[in-house]
């Protein structure tokens, strides 16, 4: 889920679990279902949803097709630059450091 406050975590499970409980029903009027019990529940308040910007670029680096990075600007509301720099950083989070195999020397060194 990433790392979110106690009130966070707590406020996402129960939207959850009110999704899953109207879904059991039923998708039918899933939407105004669900947006009903949710206004029951916090109205009034100031509920924040909080935003997981791992996730957002792990779905941003799956999307990339190699000639769409316009496509995923657009999709995700950021600057082309900001696509290149989350696809350089998840491109490093994801590459395997290349172990020396037994016997094998690097630069003349043992």
């Amino acid at each position: 889920m990433g790392a979110y406050s106690d009130r966070a975590a707590e406020i996402l499970e129960m939207v959850t679990s009110i999704i899953d409980q109207e879904a059991a029903k039923g998708t039918k009027g899933l939407g105004k279902r669900v947006a009903d019990i949710v206004a029951d529940q916090f109205g009034g308040q100031q509920v924040y949803f909080p935003f997981d910007r791992k996730r957002r670029d792990a779905r941003i680096y799956a999307d990339f097709r190699g000639d769409n990075i316009h496509a995923l600007a657009t999709c995700y509301r950021l600057s082309t630059k900001q696509i290149y720099e989350i696809l350089d950083k998840e491109r490093a989070k994801r590459r395997q450091k290349q172990s020396v195999l037994p016997g094998v020397s690097l630069g003349g060194q043992q």
